[in-house]
């Protein structure tokens, strides 16, 4: 594996987790 394809993953995993953190954190934020 070359250090692009590694950054092209890891800037894909990190949006990922992103968008599940903020789902999460509107779900919480949604409950009472």
């Amino acid at each position: 594996m070359n250090t692009e394809t590694l950054t092209a993953l890891g800037a894909e995993v990190s949006k990922e987790q992103k968008e599940r953190d903020s789902a999460q954190l509107a779900e919480f934020l949604k409950s009472p």
